[in-house]
């Protein structure tokens, strides 16, 4: 994790045990809120925590494309990064469906990049959020002949694909 480096072993230790305790008992007085039953499984990663959430309800907790996913999302990282002060990563996920949506964007885009390669016509993307624009230009960095820029302010920020001009 970022902090690492900083702290002394022990407090990292004792930390991590704490932010996940905190990050179930957050999900659990949700859970209540909602009047629901909600299982977490938390993993640790290099820069912070995967957090999945199991329902027998997933639909309520993902919400119309995802949008309650990522409100609830907002809020956890908001309320770990008050209680350690540290910007630590949070991504939460139920019924793998951002996993499911992140491979069919992936897909989708070196499709384009494919159509692009051939054509060598600019493809001007829908807006989407950062997270799916940095997905966009992850995947097409791995094709040397193109190239992808972001334009515009939010909501309306969009990526365009180009081939490189020699």
């Amino acid at each position: 994790m970022l902090f690492l480096n900083i702290l002394p072993i022990q407090i990292v230790v004792k930390n991590l045990f704490r932010i996940k305790n905190y990050i179930k008992n957050y999900i659990d007085n949700f859970a209540k809120s909602l009047n629901k039953t909600i299982n977490v499984e938390i993993r640790e990663n290099e820069v912070g925590y995967n957090i999945m959430l199991i329902s027998e309800e997933n639909s309520i907790l993902i919400g119309k494309d995802g949008k309650t996913l990522n409100s609830i999302q907002l809020l956890l990282h908001q309320a770990i990064n008050n209680l350690t002060g540290f910007n630590i990563r949070i991504n939460v996920d139920a019924a793998n469906y951002k996993s499911n949506k992140e491979r069919k964007l992936e897909r989708e885009i070196k499709r384009i990049c494919k159509e692009v390669l051939n054509s060598k016509i600019e493809a001007k993307l829908d807006p989407m959020n950062s997270y799916d624009r940095r997905i966009v230009h992850n995947v097409v960095s791995n094709f040397t002949e193109l190239e992808s820029k972001s334009f515009d302010e939010e909501p309306n920020r969009y990526v365009t694909i180009n081939y490189k001009e020699d």
